[in-house]
Protein backbone atom coordinates (compact mmCIF):
# COMPACT_ATOMS: atom_id res chain seq x y z
CA UNK A 1 0.00 0.00 0.00
CA UNK A 2 0.84 3.64 -0.84
CA UNK A 3 0.00 6.75 1.33
CA UNK A 4 -2.87 8.14 -0.70
CA UNK A 5 -2.00 11.17 -1.40
CA UNK A 6 -0.09 11.82 -4.73
CA UNK A 7 0.30 13.68 -7.93
CA UNK A 8 -0.96 12.35 -11.36
CA UNK A 9 0.72 13.07 -14.57
CA UNK A 10 -0.32 12.60 -17.49
CA UNK A 11 2.74 12.30 -19.96
CA UNK A 12 0.56 11.60 -23.43
CA UNK A 13 -1.15 14.82 -22.46
CA UNK A 14 1.92 16.63 -22.40
CA UNK A 15 3.09 14.88 -25.98
CA UNK A 16 -0.10 16.21 -27.35
CA UNK A 17 0.30 19.99 -26.18
CA UNK A 18 4.16 20.05 -27.29
CA UNK A 19 2.77 18.36 -30.77
CA UNK A 20 0.11 21.76 -30.63
CA UNK A 21 3.35 24.19 -30.66
CA UNK A 22 5.17 22.00 -32.91
CA UNK A 23 2.30 22.48 -35.74
CA UNK A 24 2.05 26.04 -34.88
CA UNK A 25 5.44 27.35 -34.97
CA UNK A 26 6.58 25.12 -37.75
CA UNK A 27 9.70 22.79 -38.77
CA UNK A 28 12.04 25.85 -39.01
CA UNK A 29 11.45 27.29 -35.40
CA UNK A 30 12.89 24.61 -32.31
CA UNK A 31 11.01 24.54 -29.21
CA UNK A 32 12.65 24.89 -25.35
CA UNK A 33 10.34 22.87 -23.47
CA UNK A 34 10.88 24.83 -19.93
CA UNK A 35 11.23 22.34 -17.17
CA UNK A 36 11.96 24.59 -14.36
CA UNK A 37 10.70 24.31 -10.57
CA UNK A 38 9.91 20.77 -11.05
CA UNK A 39 8.51 21.16 -14.30
CA UNK A 40 5.57 23.60 -12.90
CA UNK A 41 5.41 20.62 -10.31
CA UNK A 42 5.14 18.36 -12.98
CA UNK A 43 8.61 16.46 -11.75
CA UNK A 44 11.12 17.41 -13.72
CA UNK A 45 13.02 14.42 -14.17
CA UNK A 46 9.95 12.26 -16.13
CA UNK A 47 8.93 15.32 -17.82
CA UNK A 48 12.40 15.81 -19.38
CA UNK A 49 12.64 12.50 -20.55
CA UNK A 50 9.37 12.36 -22.33
CA UNK A 51 9.86 15.48 -23.99
CA UNK A 52 13.57 14.26 -25.02
CA UNK A 53 11.60 10.89 -26.32
CA UNK A 54 8.90 13.04 -28.50
CA UNK A 55 11.87 14.91 -30.07
CA UNK A 56 12.05 18.51 -28.04
CA UNK A 57 15.39 20.48 -29.56
CA UNK A 58 16.07 21.98 -25.88
CA UNK A 59 15.04 22.00 -22.21
CA UNK A 60 15.07 25.12 -20.08
CA UNK A 61 15.70 25.45 -16.04
CA UNK A 62 16.51 28.28 -14.17
CA UNK A 63 19.36 27.23 -12.24
CA UNK A 64 23.03 24.96 -12.56
CA UNK A 65 21.71 22.47 -10.10
CA UNK A 66 18.43 22.22 -12.04
CA UNK A 67 19.89 21.40 -14.82
CA UNK A 68 22.90 18.84 -13.35
CA UNK A 69 19.82 17.12 -11.89
CA UNK A 70 19.06 16.64 -15.44
CA UNK A 71 22.16 15.38 -16.31
CA UNK A 72 21.98 13.06 -14.10
CA UNK A 73 18.77 11.32 -14.54
CA UNK A 74 20.79 10.87 -18.49
CA UNK A 75 19.05 13.47 -20.10
CA UNK A 76 21.71 14.82 -23.33
CA UNK A 77 19.40 17.29 -24.52
CA UNK A 78 20.96 21.12 -24.84
CA UNK A 79 19.80 22.82 -21.57
CA UNK A 80 19.54 26.73 -21.25
CA UNK A 81 20.37 27.39 -17.13
CA UNK A 82 18.21 30.89 -17.59
CA UNK A 83 18.88 32.05 -14.46
CA UNK A 84 22.11 33.80 -12.27
CA UNK A 85 24.42 30.90 -12.47
CA UNK A 86 27.72 31.87 -10.18
CA UNK A 87 30.76 31.92 -11.91
CA UNK A 88 32.35 29.78 -8.84
CA UNK A 89 29.92 27.20 -10.53
CA UNK A 90 31.29 27.53 -14.12
CA UNK A 91 33.57 24.14 -14.01
CA UNK A 92 30.86 22.54 -13.56
CA UNK A 93 28.73 24.38 -16.28
CA UNK A 94 31.22 23.95 -18.49
CA UNK A 95 32.21 20.15 -17.63
CA UNK A 96 28.15 19.25 -17.89
CA UNK A 97 27.57 21.15 -21.11
CA UNK A 98 25.12 23.16 -19.58
CA UNK A 99 24.66 26.48 -21.30
CA UNK A 100 24.47 29.63 -19.48
CA UNK A 101 22.59 32.94 -19.30
CA UNK A 102 25.00 35.85 -19.05
CA UNK A 103 25.29 39.50 -18.84
CA UNK A 104 27.47 40.52 -16.53
CA UNK A 105 31.12 41.15 -17.54
CA UNK A 106 33.44 39.81 -14.24
CA UNK A 107 30.85 36.68 -14.39
CA UNK A 108 31.78 36.26 -18.35
CA UNK A 109 35.11 36.54 -17.33
CA UNK A 110 35.21 33.66 -14.82
CA UNK A 111 34.03 31.56 -17.20
CA UNK A 112 36.30 32.14 -20.35
CA UNK A 113 38.90 31.76 -17.38
CA UNK A 114 37.45 28.45 -16.42
CA UNK A 115 37.00 27.53 -20.10
CA UNK A 116 40.76 27.96 -21.17
CA UNK A 117 42.38 25.92 -17.57
CA UNK A 118 39.19 23.28 -19.01
CA UNK A 119 40.32 23.21 -22.31
CA UNK A 120 36.33 23.38 -22.85
CA UNK A 121 34.15 25.89 -24.36
CA UNK A 122 31.55 26.91 -22.16
CA UNK A 123 28.53 27.87 -24.39
CA UNK A 124 26.53 30.97 -23.08
CA UNK A 125 23.69 32.69 -23.93
CA UNK A 126 23.63 36.56 -23.39
CA UNK A 127 20.19 38.02 -22.22
CA UNK A 128 19.04 41.14 -22.76
CA UNK A 129 16.76 43.21 -20.71
CA UNK A 130 14.17 45.06 -23.37
CA UNK A 131 11.97 46.48 -20.64
CA UNK A 132 11.41 43.24 -17.93
CA UNK A 133 13.36 45.08 -15.60
CA UNK A 134 14.84 41.93 -14.28
CA UNK A 135 17.83 39.85 -15.57
CA UNK A 136 20.01 41.27 -18.49
CA UNK A 137 21.82 44.00 -20.20
CA UNK A 138 19.42 47.33 -20.47
CA UNK A 139 18.76 47.24 -24.62
CA UNK A 140 20.54 50.61 -24.54
CA UNK A 141 23.72 49.16 -23.90
CA UNK A 142 23.36 45.38 -25.28
CA UNK A 143 25.22 45.61 -28.42
CA UNK A 144 28.62 46.64 -26.76
CA UNK A 145 28.06 44.06 -24.04
CA UNK A 146 27.46 41.29 -26.70
CA UNK A 147 30.58 42.22 -28.55
CA UNK A 148 32.08 42.43 -25.35
CA UNK A 149 31.11 39.06 -24.28
CA UNK A 150 31.65 37.17 -27.50
CA UNK A 151 35.04 38.09 -27.91
CA UNK A 152 36.39 36.24 -24.16
CA UNK A 153 38.19 33.59 -25.18
CA UNK A 154 36.62 30.35 -24.31
CA UNK A 155 33.26 31.52 -25.09
CA UNK A 156 30.84 30.46 -27.71
CA UNK A 157 27.63 32.72 -27.72
CA UNK A 158 25.60 30.38 -28.90
CA UNK A 159 22.24 32.68 -27.88
CA UNK A 160 20.64 35.70 -27.74
CA UNK A 161 17.61 36.25 -26.10
CA UNK A 162 15.12 38.52 -24.25
CA UNK A 163 11.85 38.04 -21.70
CA UNK A 164 8.55 39.57 -22.40
CA UNK A 165 6.51 41.21 -19.50
CA UNK A 166 3.15 41.47 -20.27
CA UNK A 167 2.78 38.90 -23.27
CA UNK A 168 -0.81 37.75 -22.30
CA UNK A 169 -2.02 41.07 -21.22
CA UNK A 170 -0.51 43.95 -23.88
CA UNK A 171 0.72 44.22 -26.92
CA UNK A 172 1.78 47.53 -27.30
CA UNK A 173 4.04 46.92 -24.50
CA UNK A 174 5.19 43.70 -25.66
CA UNK A 175 6.04 45.04 -29.59
CA UNK A 176 7.52 47.58 -27.77
CA UNK A 177 9.94 45.01 -26.21
CA UNK A 178 9.88 43.24 -29.66
CA UNK A 179 11.48 46.40 -31.39
CA UNK A 180 13.85 47.18 -28.34
CA UNK A 181 15.29 43.59 -29.04
CA UNK A 182 15.05 44.09 -33.35
CA UNK A 183 17.51 47.02 -32.75
CA UNK A 184 19.55 45.08 -30.38
CA UNK A 185 19.96 42.57 -33.58
CA UNK A 186 20.32 44.81 -36.15
CA UNK A 187 23.70 46.11 -34.25
CA UNK A 188 25.74 42.44 -33.95
CA UNK A 189 26.20 39.47 -35.63
CA UNK A 190 23.60 37.53 -35.20
CA UNK A 191 24.57 33.79 -33.32
CA UNK A 192 23.13 30.89 -34.30
CA UNK A 193 20.18 30.74 -31.71
CA UNK A 194 17.65 34.22 -31.15
CA UNK A 195 14.52 33.81 -29.14
CA UNK A 196 11.89 35.92 -27.09
CA UNK A 197 8.98 34.18 -26.60
CA UNK A 198 7.84 32.20 -23.73
CA UNK A 199 3.81 30.42 -24.02
CA UNK A 200 1.68 33.55 -24.32
CA UNK A 201 4.30 35.15 -27.12
CA UNK A 202 4.60 32.04 -28.72
CA UNK A 203 0.65 31.56 -29.21
CA UNK A 204 -0.15 35.30 -29.77
CA UNK A 205 3.05 37.11 -31.76
CA UNK A 206 4.47 35.25 -34.17
CA UNK A 207 6.81 37.64 -34.90
CA UNK A 208 8.43 37.07 -32.06
CA UNK A 209 9.22 33.35 -32.43
CA UNK A 210 12.70 33.86 -34.32
CA UNK A 211 14.64 30.96 -33.81
CA UNK A 212 13.33 29.17 -31.13
CA UNK A 213 10.21 29.92 -28.42
CA UNK A 214 10.37 28.79 -24.78
CA UNK A 215 7.40 26.73 -24.00
CA UNK A 216 6.70 26.36 -20.12
CA UNK A 217 2.95 26.73 -19.03
CA UNK A 218 1.78 25.85 -22.28
CA UNK A 219 3.09 22.17 -22.57
CA UNK A 220 1.35 21.67 -19.05
CA UNK A 221 -1.81 22.39 -20.69
CA UNK A 222 -2.43 25.66 -18.82
CA UNK A 223 -3.39 28.65 -20.82
CA UNK A 224 -2.10 32.04 -20.22
CA UNK A 225 -4.64 33.41 -21.17
CA UNK A 226 -8.14 34.25 -19.77
CA UNK A 227 -10.44 30.90 -20.64
CA UNK A 228 -12.27 31.75 -23.58
CA UNK A 229 -9.81 34.22 -24.87
CA UNK A 230 -10.01 34.92 -28.72
CA UNK A 231 -6.27 34.79 -28.90
CA UNK A 232 -6.37 31.17 -27.84
CA UNK A 233 -8.18 29.97 -30.82
CA UNK A 234 -6.61 26.50 -31.52
CA UNK A 235 -4.51 26.31 -28.14
CA UNK A 236 -7.94 25.99 -26.48
CA UNK A 237 -7.46 22.48 -27.02
CA UNK A 238 -4.38 22.42 -24.31
CA UNK A 239 -4.89 19.49 -21.79
CA UNK A 240 -4.18 19.78 -18.08
CA UNK A 241 -1.89 17.09 -17.40
CA UNK A 242 -1.51 17.27 -13.46
CA UNK A 243 -3.74 15.66 -11.05
CA UNK A 244 -3.52 15.81 -7.58
CA UNK A 245 -5.44 13.64 -5.30
CA UNK A 246 -5.68 11.69 -2.14
CA UNK A 247 -8.18 10.32 0.26
CA UNK A 248 -10.30 10.61 2.89
CA UNK A 249 -8.00 9.33 6.17
CA UNK A 250 -10.89 9.03 8.76
CA UNK A 251 -14.67 10.02 8.71
CA UNK A 252 -16.75 11.05 11.85
CA UNK A 253 -19.69 12.54 13.03
CA UNK A 254 -19.37 15.88 15.48
CA UNK A 255 -21.91 16.79 17.51
CA UNK A 256 -23.62 20.37 17.50
CA UNK A 257 -21.89 22.46 18.81
CA UNK A 258 -18.17 21.44 17.73
CA UNK A 259 -15.73 23.39 16.85
CA UNK A 260 -12.70 21.74 13.46
CA UNK A 261 -9.14 22.69 13.22
CA UNK A 262 -6.97 24.98 15.04
CA UNK A 263 -8.14 27.47 16.77
CA UNK A 264 -11.75 26.46 16.30
CA UNK A 265 -12.82 28.66 13.75
CA UNK A 266 -15.51 26.40 12.43
CA UNK A 267 -18.17 25.35 14.90
CA UNK A 268 -21.23 22.96 14.12
CA UNK A 269 -24.32 24.49 14.24
CA UNK A 270 -26.09 20.71 13.70
CA UNK A 271 -24.76 17.65 13.30
CA UNK A 272 -21.93 17.12 10.62
CA UNK A 273 -20.02 14.27 9.23
CA UNK A 274 -16.57 15.58 8.77
CA UNK A 275 -14.13 13.46 6.67
CA UNK A 276 -10.06 14.13 7.27
CA UNK A 277 -8.14 14.42 4.14
CA UNK A 278 -4.34 13.15 4.58
CA UNK A 279 -3.03 16.75 2.76
CA UNK A 280 -1.83 20.17 4.44
CA UNK A 281 0.40 22.98 3.70
CA UNK A 282 3.57 20.96 4.50
CA UNK A 283 2.18 19.02 1.13
CA UNK A 284 2.42 22.43 -0.44
CA UNK A 285 -1.85 23.09 -0.23
CA UNK A 286 -2.01 26.53 1.39
CA UNK A 287 -3.19 27.51 4.98
CA UNK A 288 -4.00 31.02 3.80
CA UNK A 289 -6.15 31.44 1.83
CA UNK A 290 -7.02 28.09 1.02
CA UNK A 291 -6.16 26.81 -2.13
CA UNK A 292 -9.57 25.53 -2.75
CA UNK A 293 -12.92 26.02 -0.96
CA UNK A 294 -14.17 22.59 -2.02
CA UNK A 295 -12.67 18.99 -3.11
CA UNK A 296 -14.33 16.22 -5.03
CA UNK A 297 -16.31 13.42 -3.64
CA UNK A 298 -17.77 10.53 -5.18
CA UNK A 299 -18.67 13.35 -8.19
CA UNK A 300 -19.84 15.90 -5.64
CA UNK A 301 -18.59 19.02 -3.72
CA UNK A 302 -17.47 18.54 -0.32
CA UNK A 303 -16.75 22.00 0.99
CA UNK A 304 -13.53 22.46 3.12
CA UNK A 305 -13.88 23.51 6.46
CA UNK A 306 -11.66 25.09 9.44
CA UNK A 307 -8.00 25.85 9.09
CA UNK A 308 -5.75 24.06 6.43
CA UNK A 309 -2.85 21.91 8.92
CA UNK A 310 0.43 21.23 7.90
CA UNK A 311 -0.88 17.07 7.44
CA UNK A 312 -4.31 17.45 6.77
CA UNK A 313 -7.34 19.48 6.24
CA UNK A 314 -10.51 18.61 7.02
CA UNK A 315 -13.88 18.12 4.56
CA UNK A 316 -17.89 18.10 5.29
CA UNK A 317 -19.33 14.91 3.43
CA UNK A 318 -22.99 15.63 5.69
CA UNK A 319 -24.45 16.01 1.88
CA UNK A 320 -22.00 13.98 0.08
CA UNK A 321 -24.16 10.53 -0.70
CA UNK A 322 -22.24 7.43 0.02
CA UNK A 323 -18.66 8.72 1.41
CA UNK A 324 -16.53 6.02 2.59
CA UNK A 325 -13.26 5.68 4.37
CA UNK A 326 -10.30 5.81 1.36
CA UNK A 327 -13.03 7.23 -0.98
CA UNK A 328 -10.89 8.93 -3.95
CA UNK A 329 -10.39 12.75 -2.92
CA UNK A 330 -9.48 15.16 -6.60
CA UNK A 331 -7.67 18.39 -4.76
CA UNK A 332 -6.73 19.28 -8.58
CA UNK A 333 -8.47 17.28 -11.43
CA UNK A 334 -11.89 15.86 -12.69
CA UNK A 335 -14.20 13.35 -11.50
CA UNK A 336 -17.71 12.40 -12.55
CA UNK A 337 -17.97 15.15 -14.95
CA UNK A 338 -16.64 17.96 -12.26
CA UNK A 339 -13.45 19.89 -12.26
CA UNK A 340 -10.99 21.61 -9.91
CA UNK A 341 -8.56 23.07 -12.52
CA UNK A 342 -5.44 25.30 -11.62
CA UNK A 343 -6.78 28.20 -13.53
CA UNK A 344 -10.32 28.41 -10.83
CA UNK A 345 -8.23 27.85 -7.92
CA UNK A 346 -5.53 30.53 -9.08
CA UNK A 347 -8.58 33.14 -9.81
CA UNK A 348 -10.03 31.97 -6.32
CA UNK A 349 -6.68 32.46 -4.24
CA UNK A 350 -5.27 35.87 -6.09
CA UNK A 351 -2.83 34.42 -7.63
CA UNK A 352 -1.81 32.74 -11.49
CA UNK A 353 -2.16 28.92 -12.44
CA UNK A 354 1.75 28.89 -12.55
CA UNK A 355 1.88 29.22 -8.57
CA UNK A 356 -0.83 26.58 -8.28
CA UNK A 357 0.89 23.22 -9.49
CA UNK A 358 3.95 24.50 -8.75
CA UNK A 359 3.52 25.09 -4.91
CA UNK A 360 3.13 21.14 -4.53
CA UNK A 361 6.00 20.05 -2.85
CA UNK A 362 8.66 17.56 -3.45
CA UNK A 363 6.65 14.91 -0.69
CA UNK A 364 3.51 14.15 -2.61
CA UNK A 365 4.33 11.42 -4.59
CA UNK A 366 4.18 11.79 -8.35
CA UNK A 367 2.83 8.83 -10.55
CA UNK A 368 2.83 8.92 -14.60
CA UNK A 369 0.62 7.13 -16.92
Amino acid sequence: MQHPTRVIVDLNAITRNLALFRAHVGPHVRIMAVVKANAYGHGADRVAQAMAESGVDWLGVATLPEALKLRAAGVRNPILAMGYCPGGMADQAIQARVRVMLCDLSVAEVFSKAAMQLHEPAFVHVKIDTGMGRLGVWHDQAAERFERIANMPGLVVEGIFTHFSSADSDPVVTMNQVDRFNAVLRQIKRPAYVHAANTAATIAYPAAHYDMVRVGLGIYGMSPFETGSPQLGKFSALQPALGWHSGIASLKWLPAGATISYGGTVRCNEPRLIGVVPVGYGDGFRRAPHVNSFVLVRGQRAPIVGRICMDQFMVDLTNVTGAELDDDVVILGSQAGLTIDAVSVARETGTINYEVTTAILPRVRRDYI
